[in-house]
């Protein structure tokens, strides 16, 4: 069992702009298969494949830095090279990936290990066979790769690999914002996947919304492993703009749970009084504005734990 409150609003994750990387002449279904996901994702494909020309280069380096995320998809394919302003003699794919991870953007990898048709690859010839070879190597030295040897591996790797780095990247960007905000917190990472849950927590967001006169409590009942704490957890992420305070404590054994309390009125510069560090807290929240949101994660009674912990004051939940 668990519970929390809080005061009211969201915080939603915007769509991404993703750069999609790749040779064409032996990944063209694959490329498209990659641009049709992210779309049916209801993101931002940006496919800034040109032919080859003077031109290319700049385009596409550009094009890499101003996205969120990067997707490469490898095959056995060097691709072209450009003439001017490329002293390693790099393929345009090479550079757009070395551009992405000089810019700090995360990069998700595809990496095709079955060759369906040799004559559009270049493993038969001895110059560009291992550069090939070598761009792969880098790719798997500088991330995660994920191998696929068909469409349906490929969209699994993509599926998984552009989510996750999106949901470090949302991290990323929150745990700036706490920085700049002057933000007390300390909350589990925002889930990866949480299908399934909009309708529950639509009715978290009607039920601890409004400006009662005490807060406002919700409590998530039901069996180990159903998910009330990632619900909690992500309802707590949509809300951070919204509060001053926002405080995740394991509540299932009393000794820990009031430690955690004297932990939390150390973070609000408060000297906690060592036989009761709830109070403490209580009190600093009582004065807090715009407010606080607090998750009660594992509580073994939700009832026992409303009356002795859950704060008084008004603005929160």
């Amino acid at each position: 069992m668990g519970w929390l409150g809080h005061e009211a609003g969201g915080l939603g994750v915007g769509l991404a702009k993703v750069y999609v990387s790749s040779t064409v002449a032996d990944l063209a279904e694959e490329r498209q298969a990659v641009l049709d996901w992210l779309r049916l994702a209801r993101h931002q494909a940006v496919d800034s494949y040109l032919p080859a020309s003077d031109t290319v280069r700049a385009s596409c380096l550009d094009d890499v830095a101003a996205c969120d995320l990067y997707v490469l998809i490898a095959g056995h394919r060097y691709g072209f090279v450009p003439a001017h302003d490329n002293p390693e003699g790099l393929s345009i794919t090479q550079l757009e990936f070395r551009r992405a991870g000089e810019a700090g953007i995360p990069r998700v990898a595809l990496l095709r290990t079955s060759v369906p048709d040799v004559r559009a690859s270049d493993l038969l010839d001895p110059v560009r066979a291992p550069l090939v070879a070598g761009f792969r190597d880098e790719v798997a030295a500088a991330v995660r790769a994920a191998e696929f040897s068909d469409l349906k591996g490929l969209v699994q790797g993509l599926s998984t690999g552009v989510p996750a780095e999106l949901a470090k990247l949302d991290q990323r960007e929150q745990q700036q914002a706490v920085r700049e905000a002057g933000l007390v917190l300390r909350v589990a990472p925002r889930p990866v996947y949480l299908a399934g849950r909009d309708e529950l927590l639509a009715e978290l967001d009607a039920r601890l919304a409004g400006d009662g006169g005490g807060p406002r409590t919700a409590v998530l009942c039901g069996l180990g492993g159903a998910g009330k704490t990632s619900v909690a957890v992500e309802y707590a992420h949509r809300h951070l703009a919204e509060v001053e305070v926002c405080w995740q404590f394991a509540a299932e054994d009393p000794a820990l749970l009031a430690a955690e309390f004297g932990v939390l009125a150390a973070q609000l510069g408060a000297a906690a009084d060592a036989r009761d560090p709830v109070a403490t807290v209580h009190g600093v929240l009582a004065r807090m504005a715009p407010g606080w949101l607090v998750v009660f994660d594992n509580a073994p009674d939700g009832r026992r734990s409303r009356r002795s912990c859950r704060p008084r004051a008004r603005a929160g939940c």
